[in-house]
């Protein structure tokens, strides 16, 4: 089953994919928790302030994340006040890492929840940069367009291997990125995307971290890693090594046994 977020806050189910013009239907309010595990789309030009017009219609959805109240009440306050970001896009994609570095864990799958802008006065040689959203309000975003793109699969090389090491001569990534077809539940949509803002908490928590981080940003701005290491500010991982009894490369896992 398919289903469409469009940009009034309607959620429309398309019936019949084959002819979406003549099967699409407005989901009822009371119906909508039937159509959490169905595949989403969005209408075109779909933004983070639609978004927040489908949960005001459709408030059971609220209940999909703890947090969301909490964001849309920030959202009725401040949306048309609060300073708006350069980010253009809030981008929805599945990830699948294939890891050599993990044994208890050699893969991973999530949802990662990014965002680029395209600030023309700052032009970027890449124009697919990513930043993350986690100290960021939805209402600073409203006007961000939602874009789901393609799964992306990622293999890393394992260490010592052929295209590792050939991987390393070159000074290329360690890793081959692959895209592929993936589907997005609307539960999966939505609260991926309320789990990535909310990952430092609500506005207060958001701010009281970013200070924190930009206290240590000022601190360590203008020194090298060698004043900040004997000023004892950062450890190198030779010390760490030595301080664990480990030779470099060893994982610190026997190490924790004995612990």
């Amino acid at each position: 089953m398919n289903i469409i977020l469009t940009k009034a806050g309607e959620i429309l189910i398309n019936k019949n994919p084959h002819k979406p013009e003549e099967t699409k239907e407005v989901v009822e309010v009371d119906l909508v928790s039937y159509m959490l595990g169905a595949n989403v789309d969005v209408e075109d030009g779909f933004k983070v302030k639609h978004l927040f017009k489908v949960l005001e219609k459709y408030p059971d959805l609220i209940t999909i994340n703890h947090y969301i109240i909490h964001f849309l009440e920030d959202f009725k306050k401040h949306s048309e006040t609060a300073k708006q970001s350069n980010l253009d896009d809030i981008i929805i994609q599945r990830v699948f890492n294939e890891t050599f570095y993990k044994d208890n864990c050699p893969y991973e799958n999530y949802i990662d929840i990014t965002a680029r802008d395209h600030n023309p006065t700052e032009p970027n040689t890449n124009k697919d940069t990513r930043w993350s959203c986690s100290f960021v309000g939805l209402e600073e975003v409203r006007e961000a367009k939602i874009l789901m793109f393609p799964g992306l699969y990622t293999k890393y090389y394992k260490k010592g291997s052929k295209k590792y090491k050939k991987s390393r001569k070159n000074k290329t990534p360690l890793y081959k990125s692959v895209e592929f077809c993936t589907e997005y539940s609307l539960f999966e949509f939505i609260d991926s995307i309320f789990f990535e803002f909310s990952f430092h908490g609500l506005k207060d928590e958001r701010t009281k971290e970013k200070d924190k981080l930009d206290s240590i940003i000022d601190e360590l701005e203008g020194k090298t890693t060698k004043e900040l290491i004997k000023e004892g500010k950062l450890v190198s991982s030779k010390n760490v090594f030595k301080k664990l009894k480990l030779k470099n490369g060893k994982k610190a896992k026997k190490y924790m046994k004995k612990k």
